[in-house]
């Protein structure tokens, strides 16, 4: 025991070794090219899809449009990436188109979950990320107040939905206050009574 515990206490001699080289910047590993490969791939991949439910959105039939707004309103709803989807939706003209459908009625219900999806901040950071803004700058919410007014329990549930994220950004909430939007609410909640 006593060896054992002197062994310990003596230092060891160490030989003149040099320190590894550092290590090279992660894009410039096997892994980290590999994940930039990933990310250029999966990029390109989200810009064709997008692409191709603009088109359907855009010269579908009516079932074909709704089931494409059903589409983005999943996908934003299940982004790995939510604020990269989110702004290739806005680059794309997803949100222009979804904006549009809200005035068909067979596609208006899909049409306001996908850009409740899209307006909602990323749940992961408490910054705002001004995607409400954005989709109300493209005048989703006077067609959105409208919707609130719907038959359908579906489709006012759903405007109620992209209302609410709408009104969270301070500039959303001006222009709602600056339209017709207060009547709009004041009427349909005189209605419920």
């Amino acid at each position: 025991m006593r060896f054992t515990l002197l062994a310990l206490l003596t230092p060891w001699p160490v030989s003149a070794q040099q320190a590894p080289a550092p290590s090279p910047p992660w894009a410039q590993t096997a892994q980290g090219k590999r994940d930039l490969l990933a990310s250029a791939h999966n990029s390109h991949q989200l810009q064709e899809a997008l692409t191709d439910v603009l088109a359907l959105m855009q010269h579908g039939s009516p079932g074909a449009v709704a089931a494409a707004a059903t589409r983005v309103a999943a996908m934003a709803a299940d982004a790995t990436l939510p604020a990269t989807f989110r702004h290739a939706c806005l680059k794309a003209g997803i949100v222009q188109e979804l904006v549009r459908l809200l005035g068909e009625s067979e596609s208006a219900e899909a049409a306001l979950m996908a850009l409740a999806n899209i307006a909602t901040d990323d749940p992961a950071t408490e910054a705002d990320n001004g995607f409400a803004l954005a989709v109300c700058a493209r005048g989703a919410l006077p067609p959105a107040a409208r919707l609130l007014r719907a038959a359908d329990e579906a489709t006012r549930q759903a405007a109620a939905a992209l209302v609410a994220a709408l009104v969270e950004s301070p500039q959303c909430q001006k222009m709602a206050f600056g339209q017709a939007f207060t009547m709009t609410i004041l009427q349909c909640y005189d209605r419920r009574l």
